[in-house]
C-alpha cells in the first residue's frame, strides 16, 4: 500500500540521541566525523554510512535526519535484506496503483500534507539484485527518493544508506550495482571502530551504566581504575553495542559476575600481572 498517515506516524517514533559529548567523545577520529556530519546535514544529498557492526550507523542516520532541514518529517527505517515483497519494493517497482489527487476545490488541512523526510536503507550491502535495480532506476537523475502516499501526493525523502561492507570492493567483485553505488554516496561517512577511539571508552561506559541503572532500577558501583584499564585494552569486535551490553551486565548481574564472564571469554588475559598469574587474581583486582 502507499505510504499513509499510520506509516508516517510509526516512522516518526525516533530514538533518543545521547548528548554530543557522549556521541562524539574527544577522539580525533570522531571530531573529524563531527565536522563531516555538520556539512552533510545542510543538504538533501544521499549519504552512505559505512562502519563495522555495532559502530552506531542507525544512531548517526537518526542524527543526520534530526538536524537536517526536513527534521519535522518522518524517518523511515528499512532493512534491505528483508525488503523483498514489502511496500517499498512494490513502490519502487510501480506495482502500487497511485490514487488520484483530491479535487482542487477541496480545501486541505496543511497539517495533513505529507512533509519531506528521510529513509534509512539499513544493510544495503545485503540487498537483492532486484532491489538494487529498482532503487537505481528510481534515483536516476534525482537526489531524493519520491514515494507515493495514500492521498495521491508525493513524499520526498532523503536517502541514507548504511552498510558494514566496503561497497567499492563489492562493486569490483560484481556483488553491488555500480550505478547505484555512485548515486547513494554523494556523501560518505566512515564510522571508526571503538579500538580506534579508545579515549572515548570511559565516558561511553559511564553513560551506558547510568542508562542501565535507570532502565532496570538498579545501582552499580563506579568503574574502578582497573576496570577502566580493562575496557580501554579490550579489542571490542562488537564495538559500541558490545560495550553497552557489557555495561548492562555490570549493572544487572554485578561487577564480579560480569568479570567472570570476561575471564571465561578470554578477554581478561591482558590484565594479568605476570604470565603465571591466574584469572582469579585478575578478577580480584577488578572486582
Amino acid at each position: 500500500m502507499p505510504v499513509g498517515p499510520e506509516e508516517i506516524r510509526r516512522a516518526s517514533q525516533r530514538r533518543v540521541l545521547p548528548p554530543d559529548d557522549i556521541l562524539f567523545g574527544r577522539s580525533a577520529a570522531m571530531q573529524e566525523l563531527r565536522l563531516e556530519i555538520e556539512r552533510a546535514v545542510r543538504t538533501h544529498s544521499p549519504v552512505l554510512i559505512q562502519g563495522e557492526t555495532g559502530t552506531g550507523k542507525e544512531v548517526f542516520a537518526t542524527l543526520l535526519h534530526s538536524r537536517g532541514p526536513w527534521h519535522d518529517g518522518p524517518l523511515f527505517r528499512v532493512r534491505c535484506p528483508a525488503a523483498s515483497g514489502t511496500w517499498l519494493e512494490k513502490e519502487l517497482a510501480g506495482e502500487i496503483p497511485r490514487q488520484p489527487k483530491e479535487a482542487e476545490s477541496v480545501t486541505r488541512d496543511a497539517q495533513e500534507q505529507p512533509p519531506e523526510g528521510s529513509i534509512l536503507l539499513d544493510e544495503i550491502g545485503d540487498s537483492s539484485p532486484r532491489f538494487q535495480f529498482l532503487l537505481d532506476g528510481r534515483l536516476e537523475g534525482r537526489l531524493t527518493l519520491p514515494l507515493s502516499t495514500c492521498r495521491g501526493d508525493t513524499l520526498k525523502v532523503r536517502v541514507i544508506s548504511a552498510t558494514v561492507y566496503e561497497l567499492e570492493q563489492e562493486v569490483r567483485t560484481g556483488c553491488f550495482r555500480a550505478a547505484l553505488f555512485d548515486r547513494i554516496r554523494v556523501v560518505t561517512l566512515r564510522l571508526p571502530p571503538l579500538r580506534e577511539r579508545r579515549e572515548d571508552i570511559p565516558a561511553l561506559a559511564t553513560h551506558f551504566i547510568e542508562i542501565c541503572q535507570r532502565r532496570y532500577a538498579r545501582s552499580a558501583p563506579e568503574l574502578s581504575e582497573s576496570w577502566l584499564k580493562h575496557l580501554e585494552r579490550r579489542e571490542w569486535p562488537g564495538n559500541i553495542r558490545e560495550l553497552e551490553n557489557l555495561m548492562c551486565s555490570y549493572v544487572v548481574i554485578g561487577p564480579k559476575a560480569t568479570l567472570r564472564t570476561e575471564v571465561e571469554a578470554g578477554h581478561i588475559g591482558d590484565l594479568r600481572d605476570t604470565p603465571g598469574a591466574d584469572a582469579c587474581h585478575a578478577l580480584g583486582k577488578l572486582a
